[in-house]
């Protein structure tokens, strides 16, 4: 598959603001910083990325709160029942559903990264410029084919179709892959995590935002399975 030039030369650019910035930049590729986190080799495989039903996603490991991925205090902070939880009728359900099956991932796991993004506010905003339910940042939206981050078809399908790569590349581990969702994968990369064992041993580097991300997901995605 060939590449635009024009889309090369941006992925470049992208990467070349990504090296001036600091590498402990603020938040993840669909929801933080400069570039958001994305590596070049991210890029490239975003760009080139096939149609989402050419290869399904791998088996989903099974999804739980180890102990030490809570932090002083444990994780009552995210056990809210989800009768009191902001979303649980969201009227996005058809749509994460359809995007779930799409791309081959679980629907509640889709939902429960929409909830911790943008509490299905389809016009929310961050303080970096993060957009929609899933929370695109421009670059990111762009490489994913979303032209508009407000439409929340276009947004929920592309922070899908993300959210699969981030579990295809780690293997199905989905603390892992949300970590990199939030993150970016090329910091877990950096930091040598590769699946969920690795990221309980180093889930103290990860910063503080990414460690409360990953319980709050997976808070709500067992509820939301339940």
């Amino acid at each position: 598959m060939s590449i635009d030039p024009r889309l090369l030369q941006t992925m470049i650019q992208m990467q070349f603001m990504s090296n001036l910035s600091a590498a402990g930049s603020a938040r993840s590729p669909l929801g933080g910083s400069v570039t958001g986190g994305l590596d070049f080799a991210s890029l490239i495989q975003l760009a080139m990325q096939a149609e989402p039903q050419q290869a399904a996603a791998p088996e989903l490991k099974t999804a739980t709160i180890p102990a030490n991925f809570a932090s002083a205090g444990g994780i009552s902070g995210y056990s809210t029942s989800l009768k009191q939880v902001k979303g649980e009728n969201s009227g996005y359900d058809s749509l994460i559903n359809q995007a779930g099956q799409r791309h081959g991932v679980d629907p509640s796991l889709v939902k429960s990264v929409v909830h911790a993004e943008s509490s299905f506010n389809p016009n929310a905003v961050s303080h970096a410029g993060a957009k929609g339910l899933m929370q695109l940042m421009d670059g990111t939206a762009r490489m994913l084919g979303v032209t508009n981050s407000f439409d929340p078809v276009q947004n929920v399908d592309g922070g899908t179709r993300f959210l699969k790569n981030m579990l295809r590349k780690f293997n199905g581990n989905i603390g892992t892959a949300l970590a990199a969702y939030n993150a970016g994968p090329g910091r877990i990369n950096r930091l040598g995590i590769s699946n969920d064992a690795e990221l309980q041993e180093k889930y103290h580097l990860l910063p503080k935002e990414t460690q409360g991300y990953v319980r709050k997901v997976l808070n709500l995605y067992n509820q939301y399975q339940a």
